[in-house]
């Protein structure tokens, strides 16, 4: 043992050389009396129990019965972890519970963020419209939305005091243009009720306000509210009226307050009621008969203490995460020879103590006799503070909240897909009647702003997303929608967050640049920049310019190589020959036979004279031409013809007609086009003109049609298209006015 410069090693001896340490004694009772002396020198822990356990009852004479444990008697000894039955301290609680609880306050202002997103009001006059965008920004709208919202959903009340005014007439000229500044306006008392609006809203705490009558009030119809005035209220005030003759600001505020609580206050009443017209109470899911609505966060709020008081251990388990006990044991005790143990005395325990006092960091040599053991022990508080013992309580108060844990992001694995759906569902429910709840009061204010000026109809409230949805797939059903004109473009620019006004002064500015040379022109498939282009390819492909006109130099083709138009003019030289021959066909099938007395040649006679044979003349670029006009022509016929058709037969596209109505419709475009002379321009005139004559198709042009149809099913073994037949006519029109054009 170590020993200090002025210290002998003798000290711990007396003069008759025995050591002082140890309790000595010539009987083991001796001893331990000695032993007893020394022991208030140990340290030692005390423990309080506190006086709380379950009683036993006689039941009968010889059994007694254990009294019950329940709820109630764990809250009478822990007062401040019992939740409360009184409506408004359940109130009080959950708002600190909004305040002070991370999930709680994460939760609850998403719900609120949800449920007001997009809101906006809308009208049918533009102007009106706009007044009341401008009404929205002054009041807040988005922002007393939201904390009437987050008021209903944690303490499923919500009081709001409405203070009325009227808006000058500079001011509401303002505001009906698109752009009005936010003006600065001072509420006044207003006797006439026209033009009076609401202009500001104050959101109270519902634990100040007094519903008086109590349960009583639910017999009356609606409720009288009024204003608690506690004691902090009445010495504030109070306080107040003895500075205000001193300081003139304290002065202009006890002015500000209303005369009527300024009396109530100094009569000593217990609340001030309140203007009921200027007021609404809004609940969230109340029943008739109860006075308050039951916040959600009730259910959980025994939930929430016990997760506070885990919290709690786990911060008293980490004061001592690092604790060590080490147990010295000073002296020998023999069990068996009690006389040969050695306890020791107050001296010896004093040195010990002040050694094991004295060393700090480092190793501690230390020097003794054999009567000296150690033992050491480590804490195991670290498996204490594992996160396994939160997940019951949180699974719990998740669904309470119904919100499922993977949208907090403290999900920890305990609920499936089922159960994540589930609670989905429950939240998008609770978010839809925070809605209605919202749409209901505004709509009533909207109402009294339509009464005050007169107006036909009362804004509406409206939102731009639906809550939890899919914002992708609703923004490409708004712009299918706007391709079909179902919704305007300002709704399309409304739901992009972009102000339409703004936006329609910006696309005119760049189609003047466009239009000016300074910017190119759009290429999308809505903007087609290059025209000039696509004009010259359509005259080319018409044939109504040379290629030197629209600025192209031609190589010499080579030899064999045939164009469009030489390919064209062989195909109608097969066609006309095919005709030819099926004509013959057709007029074969038409003799009849006769007997041999008859007129015409006997069967299985042959010619005596050999007969003339007939030379096809091949198709000149005047059959080209017509075939080609034919086909524009069909398509002019078409454009004036359709409207008119559908009109008749109250259809709105030519895809409502039924079989029978579009042959009918492809039979009247016939006879107009067989009617109308090559190279005439097509008018609408001229179409009603020839269905007014009544004229029917051309015999020739419907006999040339029949043959070509006949060839056409003969070789292809189908019936043709309507663009195939609308083709036919055409090489049936070409070939009757091949000649004239010819002539010409």
């Amino acid at each position: 043992m170590p020993l200090s410069d002025n210290q002998s090693p003798l000290d711990n001896y007396g003069q008759d050389g025995e050591f002082q340490g140890y309790c000595t004694g010539d009987t083991f009772g001796e001893m331990m009396n000695a032993f007893g002396e020394c022991v208030p020198e140990y340290g030692t822990v005390s423990r309080s129990s506190a006086n709380m356990g379950r009683t036993y009852e006689n039941y009968e004479t010889d059994r007694s019965v254990r009294s019950e444990y329940n709820r109630s008697d764990y809250d009478y000894f822990r007062r401040g972890e019992r939740v409360p039955h009184d409506p408004v301290h359940v109130m009080e609680l959950c708002q600190n519970s909004y305040e002070d609880v991370a999930i709680v306050r994460s939760v609850i202002d998403m719900m609120s963020d949800f449920t007001t997103q997009g809101i906006r009001l809308v009208h049918p006059n533009k102007n009106i419209e706009n007044f009341h965008k401008n009404w929205a920004k002054t009041v807040g709208l988005h922002f007393v939305s939201e904390r009437i919202c987050n008021s209903l959903y944690t303490k499923a009340n919500c009081p709001v005091k409405i203070r009325y005014g009227k808006v000058p007439v500079s001011i509401e000229r303002d505001w009906r243009k698109s752009h009005a500044v936010k003006p600065d306006l001072k509420l006044s008392q207003i006797k006439t009720d026209h033009k009076v609006i609401p202009l500001d809203y104050h959101i109270l705490n519902p634990s100040s306000i007094e519903v008086i009558g109590g349960e009583l009030s639910a017999f009356v119809g609606r409720p009288i509210y009024g204003i608690k005035i506690n004691m902090k209220f009445k010495s504030m005030f109070q306080k107040m009226e003895r500075l205000a003759a001193t300081q003139p600001d304290v002065h202009e505020m006890i002015n500000a307050i209303p005369d009527s609580m300024k009396t109530a206050i100094r009569g000593g009443r217990s609340f001030i009621r309140i203007d009921q017209e200027k007021f609404e109470m809004l609940h969230y899911r109340k029943d008739s008969w109860k006075v308050w609505a039951t916040p959600m966060l009730k259910s959980i709020l025994s939930n929430l203490i016990l997760l506070e008081k885990m919290h709690l251990a786990d911060a008293s388990a980490l004061d001592g995460a690092i604790s060590q006990i080490r147990l010295w044991r000073l002296g020998i005790y023999n069990e068996a020879r009690p006389l040969e143990s050695i306890l020791p005395k107050q001296a010896a325990m004093n040195k010990l103590r002040s050694i094991l006092h004295n060393v700090g960091n480092g190793v501690l040599d230390l020097v003794w006799g054999p009567e000296l053991d150690f033992k050491e022990s480590n804490s195991q508080v670290h498996n204490y503070l594992k996160p396994e013992k939160y997940t019951q309580v949180m699974n719990e108060i998740h669904a309470g909240l119904g919100v499922p844990g993977a949208l907090t992001g403290s999900d920890s694995g305990g609920g499936g897909m089922t159960n994540n759906s589930i609670s989905m569902k429950t939240l998008v429910e609770r978010l839809e009647y925070g809605r209605k709840i919202l749409v209901s009061f505004w709509e009533k204010e909207l109402k009294i702003i339509q009464k005050a000026y007169g107006w036909r109809f009362p804004a509406k409230v409206v939102f731009d997303y639906r809550v939890l949805s899919d914002e992708a797939a609703e923004k490409k059903l708004m712009l299918d929608m706007w391709d079909r004109n179902m919704v305007s473009t300002e709704d399309i620019l409304e739901l992009s967050r972009r102000d339409p006004e703004m936006a329609a002064l910006r696309v005119a500015r760049e189609q003047r640049k466009i239009e000016n040379g300074s910017m190119p022109q759009k290429a999308s498939p809505y903007h087609n920049a290059e025209k000039e282009h696509d004009l010259r390819k359509l005259l080319l492909q018409g044939g109504g310019v040379c290629p030197s006109e629209v600025g192209l130099e031609l190589e010499e083709k080579k030899e064999g190589e045939q164009c469009r138009t030489e390919q064209l003019e062989d195909t109608q030289i097969k066609l006309a020959e095919m005709n030819q021959v099926s004509q013959e066909k057709i007029s074969q099938q038409k003799i009849k036979v006769t007997s041999p007395g008859g007129d015409g040649r006997p069967k299985n006679s042959t010619d005596k004279t050999k007969r003339k044979q007939k030379t096809v003349k091949p198709r000149t670029t005047g059959f080209v031409n017509l075939f080609m006009w034919g086909n524009d022509a069909q398509k002019a016929i078409s454009k004036v013809f359709v409207p008119f058709f559908l009109e008749n037969f109250d259809k709105k596209t030519m895809r409502e007609l039924n079989k029978e109505e579009t042959s009918k419709a492809e039979q009247l475009k016939f006879e107009v086009f067989s009617n109308i002379k090559p190279y005439s321009q097509i008018t609408a005139e001229l179409v009603y003109n020839v269905l007014g004559d009544g004229m029917l198709a051309d015999s020739e042009m419907c006999d040339s049609l029949k043959a070509l149809s006949l060839l056409f099913v003969e070789q292809h073994d189908r019936k043709p298209t309507l663009e195939e037949m609308r083709q036919m006519q055409s090489s049936a029109y070409a070939l009757k006015f091949e000649e004239i054009d010819e002539e010409k």
